[in-house]
Protein backbone atom coordinates (compact mmCIF):
# COMPACT_ATOMS: atom_id res chain seq x y z
CA UNK A 1 0.00 0.00 0.00
CA UNK A 2 2.69 2.56 1.04
CA UNK A 3 4.63 2.02 -2.75
CA UNK A 4 0.88 2.04 -4.25
CA UNK A 5 1.09 5.61 -2.08
CA UNK A 6 4.69 6.47 -3.15
CA UNK A 7 3.50 6.59 -7.06
CA UNK A 8 0.26 8.70 -6.28
CA UNK A 9 1.23 11.31 -4.22
CA UNK A 10 3.18 14.29 -5.94
CA UNK A 11 3.15 16.59 -3.08
CA UNK A 12 7.07 16.80 -2.06
CA UNK A 13 6.55 16.97 1.71
CA UNK A 14 4.22 14.05 1.62
CA UNK A 15 6.69 12.22 -0.80
CA UNK A 16 9.31 13.13 1.98
CA UNK A 17 7.11 11.23 4.70
CA UNK A 18 5.75 8.10 2.75
CA UNK A 19 9.86 7.32 1.50
CA UNK A 20 11.20 6.50 5.07
CA UNK A 21 8.34 4.33 6.11
CA UNK A 22 8.34 2.61 2.96
CA UNK A 23 12.21 1.84 3.17
CA UNK A 24 11.78 1.36 7.00
CA UNK A 25 9.33 -1.43 6.29
CA UNK A 26 11.63 -2.45 3.74
CA UNK A 27 14.02 -3.11 5.57
CA UNK A 28 11.82 -5.24 8.67
CA UNK A 29 10.71 -7.41 6.08
CA UNK A 30 13.75 -8.14 4.41
CA UNK A 31 16.34 -8.59 7.71
CA UNK A 32 13.24 -10.83 9.41
CA UNK A 33 12.89 -14.40 8.98
CA UNK A 34 9.43 -13.54 6.85
CA UNK A 35 9.44 -15.25 3.62
CA UNK A 36 9.49 -13.16 0.35
CA UNK A 37 9.12 -13.16 -3.30
CA UNK A 38 13.41 -12.84 -3.11
CA UNK A 39 13.91 -15.68 -0.52
CA UNK A 40 14.11 -19.11 -0.40
CA UNK A 41 13.87 -21.43 2.90
CA UNK A 42 16.87 -24.00 3.24
CA UNK A 43 16.47 -27.01 5.31
CA UNK A 44 20.13 -27.30 6.95
CA UNK A 45 21.70 -30.88 6.14
CA UNK A 46 23.95 -33.09 8.01
CA UNK A 47 27.99 -31.40 7.48
CA UNK A 48 26.00 -27.58 6.62
CA UNK A 49 27.63 -24.42 8.48
CA UNK A 50 26.56 -20.79 7.73
CA UNK A 51 29.62 -20.24 5.44
CA UNK A 52 28.90 -22.73 2.87
CA UNK A 53 25.05 -22.11 2.97
CA UNK A 54 26.03 -18.95 2.15
CA UNK A 55 28.73 -19.60 0.15
CA UNK A 56 26.85 -21.86 -1.93
CA UNK A 57 23.72 -19.55 -2.06
CA UNK A 58 25.72 -16.07 -3.24
CA UNK A 59 25.28 -14.19 0.21
CA UNK A 60 26.67 -13.60 3.61
CA UNK A 61 26.81 -15.12 7.14
CA UNK A 62 25.75 -12.53 8.23
CA UNK A 63 22.56 -11.20 6.13
CA UNK A 64 21.10 -15.42 7.18
CA UNK A 65 22.20 -14.85 10.85
CA UNK A 66 20.62 -11.70 10.71
CA UNK A 67 17.32 -12.66 8.86
CA UNK A 68 16.86 -15.70 10.88
CA UNK A 69 17.72 -14.19 14.19
CA UNK A 70 20.48 -16.35 14.86
CA UNK A 71 23.11 -14.79 17.80
CA UNK A 72 25.95 -17.42 17.06
CA UNK A 73 27.41 -19.63 14.26
CA UNK A 74 25.28 -22.93 15.47
CA UNK A 75 22.54 -24.44 13.23
CA UNK A 76 21.32 -28.01 13.34
CA UNK A 77 20.50 -30.44 10.37
CA UNK A 78 16.46 -30.03 10.09
CA UNK A 79 16.76 -26.02 10.96
CA UNK A 80 14.78 -23.97 8.53
CA UNK A 81 16.45 -21.15 7.01
CA UNK A 82 15.48 -17.82 5.20
CA UNK A 83 18.13 -17.70 2.19
CA UNK A 84 17.83 -13.97 0.53
CA UNK A 85 18.15 -14.41 -3.22
CA UNK A 86 17.96 -10.71 -3.70
CA UNK A 87 20.72 -8.85 -5.49
CA UNK A 88 22.20 -6.51 -3.53
CA UNK A 89 23.95 -3.58 -4.35
CA UNK A 90 24.29 0.18 -2.23
CA UNK A 91 24.35 3.84 -4.05
CA UNK A 92 26.64 6.61 -2.60
CA UNK A 93 25.21 10.36 -2.82
CA UNK A 94 28.19 12.41 -2.38
CA UNK A 95 25.74 15.40 -2.78
CA UNK A 96 23.71 14.16 0.40
CA UNK A 97 26.88 12.44 1.97
CA UNK A 98 24.09 8.74 2.05
CA UNK A 99 24.68 4.99 1.32
CA UNK A 100 21.24 3.65 0.67
CA UNK A 101 21.35 -0.54 0.38
CA UNK A 102 19.43 -1.61 -2.23
CA UNK A 103 17.83 -4.72 -2.93
CA UNK A 104 16.56 -5.64 -6.80
CA UNK A 105 16.82 -2.19 -6.48
CA UNK A 106 13.92 -1.61 -3.72
CA UNK A 107 15.96 0.92 -1.26
CA UNK A 108 16.00 -1.06 2.11
CA UNK A 109 17.86 1.32 4.19
CA UNK A 110 19.70 4.71 3.95
CA UNK A 111 22.54 5.48 5.82
CA UNK A 112 24.75 8.90 6.40
CA UNK A 113 28.41 8.60 5.66
CA UNK A 114 31.39 10.13 5.01
CA UNK A 115 32.80 11.06 1.94
CA UNK A 116 36.06 12.84 0.39
CA UNK A 117 36.61 16.49 1.07
CA UNK A 118 36.20 18.56 -1.28
CA UNK A 119 34.98 15.99 -4.30
CA UNK A 120 37.35 13.45 -3.88
CA UNK A 121 35.37 10.69 -3.77
CA UNK A 122 35.83 8.93 -6.97
CA UNK A 123 32.12 8.00 -9.38
CA UNK A 124 32.33 4.86 -10.71
CA UNK A 125 31.11 1.28 -9.89
CA UNK A 126 33.33 -0.43 -7.39
CA UNK A 127 32.55 -4.15 -5.19
CA UNK A 128 33.57 -3.89 -1.24
CA UNK A 129 36.47 -5.32 -0.47
CA UNK A 130 36.54 -5.38 3.61
CA UNK A 131 33.72 -4.23 6.49
CA UNK A 132 35.21 -3.30 9.47
CA UNK A 133 32.36 -2.67 12.38
CA UNK A 134 33.69 -0.29 15.39
CA UNK A 135 37.35 0.08 13.64
CA UNK A 136 40.12 1.83 15.24
CA UNK A 137 41.58 4.73 13.42
CA UNK A 138 45.62 4.90 13.18
CA UNK A 139 46.40 8.43 12.31
CA UNK A 140 49.90 10.03 12.14
CA UNK A 141 51.41 8.08 15.26
CA UNK A 142 48.13 8.26 16.79
CA UNK A 143 45.86 5.49 17.88
CA UNK A 144 42.13 6.58 17.76
CA UNK A 145 39.69 3.89 19.42
CA UNK A 146 36.16 2.85 18.38
CA UNK A 147 33.68 5.13 20.08
CA UNK A 148 36.21 7.95 20.62
CA UNK A 149 34.64 11.76 19.16
CA UNK A 150 37.81 12.08 17.46
CA UNK A 151 37.52 9.02 15.15
CA UNK A 152 36.31 9.89 11.93
CA UNK A 153 36.08 6.23 10.97
CA UNK A 154 32.60 6.17 12.70
CA UNK A 155 30.98 3.13 13.66
CA UNK A 156 31.36 0.92 10.24
CA UNK A 157 34.43 1.45 7.49
CA UNK A 158 34.05 -0.01 3.57
CA UNK A 159 37.25 -1.00 1.87
CA UNK A 160 36.72 -0.73 -1.79
CA UNK A 161 38.05 -2.16 -5.06
CA UNK A 162 39.95 0.49 -5.83
CA UNK A 163 43.05 1.19 -3.62
CA UNK A 164 42.50 3.83 -0.92
CA UNK A 165 39.10 4.63 -0.94
CA UNK A 166 36.40 4.09 1.79
CA UNK A 167 33.06 5.20 2.67
CA UNK A 168 32.53 5.21 6.84
CA UNK A 169 29.51 5.67 8.46
CA UNK A 170 29.65 8.80 10.29
CA UNK A 171 26.56 8.17 12.87
CA UNK A 172 25.79 5.27 14.92
CA UNK A 173 23.73 2.44 13.08
CA UNK A 174 22.03 -0.73 14.05
CA UNK A 175 24.80 -2.94 15.64
CA UNK A 176 23.46 -5.94 14.00
CA UNK A 177 23.51 -4.32 10.60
Amino acid sequence: ELRTLLTEVTDPTQLASIEPLLADLNSAIFFSPLLTPDSIEYTVVSGDNLHNIAKRHGTTVGLIQKSNNLLTDLIRPGMKLKISTAKLRIIVKKSSHTLTLLANDEPLKTYPVATGEKGATPVGEFTIEAKLIDPTWFHTGVIVPPGSPENMLGTRWLGLSLPGMAFMARQSLNRSA
